[in-house]
């Protein structure tokens, strides 16, 4: 006798989160407790509370997706700004070696000619290097030539 009205109760009723006794009878049947009002208040403050996180919750995704797409500009940025400072460091280095050994030997154009144009094969071949690391998305971090 007592499983079947224990059936019977329980099918008349639903869990309620907010509820002072865990459980608030369906909307057609009062509550034994009387605290139908109350509830329903609870309810409806629980509902708007998560209707402002699920608005706080869309905003923030929305600022973080708009972040994203900040990021991968300012990376594509930085590795244009990289493959172009490679070039120009072989180059710079280069020369500059070239024109220290004639000015030392006295040769001038000679040396110059020759390390600029080393320089340039060294800065062409880290650019290559750099850009064959950005397609396959690894950066191993060592910037000499391999």
């Amino acid at each position: 006798m007592l499983r079947q009205e224990y059936g019977k109760i329980r099918q008349s009723c639903t869990f309620h989160p907010l509820g002072e006794n865990s459980f608030v009878a369906d909307k057609n049947k009062r509550s034994e407790t009387g605290s139908d009002s109350k509830a329903e208040q609870r309810l409806k403050s629980f509902e708007n509370r998560l209707d402002s996180l699920d608005d706080e919750l869309g905003r923030v995704r929305s600022l973080k997706a708009s972040a994203r797409v900040q990021n991968r500009r300012g990376t594509a940025m930085g590795m244009a700004f990289r493959l172009v400072t490679e070039l120009v460091a072989g180059l710079a280095v280069g020369g500059f070696l070239g024109w220290w050994i004639d000015k030392w030997l006295g040769t001038m154009p000679l040396f110059l000619l020759i390390f600029f144009a080393l320089g340039a094969a060294a800065g062409i071949l880290n650019v290559i290097r750099v850009a064959k690391s950005m397609q396959t998305g690894v950066d191993d971090g060592d910037d000499t030539a391999k």
